[in-house]
């Protein structure tokens, strides 16, 4: 079998195997080492596939006083192996878009921070969504739940395995073949985020909203600002059930109740 006859099999195991199949077993699951080495090797491809790095001095600074302050606040803030590899960076490329790869690795395009008047508010939410994806180990979840591949993945071979499975997983990251539930849960846990680091919490919601009018616009300037939107929504739920959720949520964390989180498990 050729090599990329083996990443298209395994990219088909990755986006089909079912993401609540977890294994109680602690030696299925990926450590923190592993996820900072998977996150690594899709990171390369990211970039490749966005453009590189863009080089903006005054949005860097913007965007990683932001990061910082989110990070700070995250789920299992308290390893400091996996805090110290959180890193941001931005990408030349017009599209719409932001991730987080497992590890920590995030990622903030151009073409997100030159919308009109972006709040720090709205960036604080779509990054807070990013971040939760890999405080919450959803990356791992996906390669964790490809039956078979596990203990690949800690054997000898394990450098060989993860670098090829990074590159499937970069697949599927830019491609957001995510769980929806776990979409909505990015959504949950970034907008708790932004509000514990002193944002508002209904920066994500209007951020969708504003999307939500670009998809709904007209002429040419809808198919410009369809492509720009597509990576960043396509195989997402519905933004309006985002929207929905989302305005709920905004509204306890304003009255400062208590909602309901879940603690994430440290495999080392």
């Amino acid at each position: 079998m050729t090599r990329r006859a083996i990443v298209f099999v395994l990219t088909v195991l990755i986006l089909c195997v079912p993401l609540a199949a977890r294994s109680d077993d602690k030696a299925a699951h990926l450590t923190v080492d592993d996820e900072i080495k998977l996150g690594a090797e899709a990171a390369s491809i990211v970039r490749k596939r966005h453009g590189g790095t863009w080089n903006n001095p005054a949005q860097k600074a913007r965007v990683e006083a932001i990061f910082r302050r989110l990070i700070t606040v995250s789920d299992r803030r308290e390893v400091a192996k996996l805090r110290g590899n959180y890193t941001v960076e931005l990408l030349n490329t017009e599209v719409i878009n932001a991730m987080a790869l497992p590890g920590g690795t995030t990622f903030v395009t151009r073409g997100l921070l030159e919308l009109s008047d972006l709040s720090d508010d709205e960036l604080a939410g779509v990054m807070g969504h990013e971040i939760a994806h890999a405080a919450r180990r959803h990356g791992a979840l996906n390669v964790e739940s490809m039956r078979g591949m596990e203990a690949r993945i800690k054997a000898r071979t394990q450098r060989r395995s993860l670098h090829l499975i990074g590159k499937v997983l970069a697949f599927a990251y830019l491609h957001k073949r995510l769980d929806p539930n776990l979409e909505f849960e990015a959504d949950y846990y970034g907008m708790i985020y932004a509000s514990r680091a002193g944002y508002s919490p209904n920066g994500l919601v209007t951020l969708f909203e504003r999307f939500e009018k670009l998809e709904k616009g007209g002429g040419a300037r809808k198919s410009r600002w369809k492509r720009a939107l597509s990576s960043l929504l396509d195989n997402h739920p519905p933004t309006a059930k985002r929207i929905e959720r989302g305005t709920a949520l905004a509204e306890k964390l304003k009255r400062n109740e208590t909602v309901k989180t879940t603690p994430v498990p440290v495999y080392n």
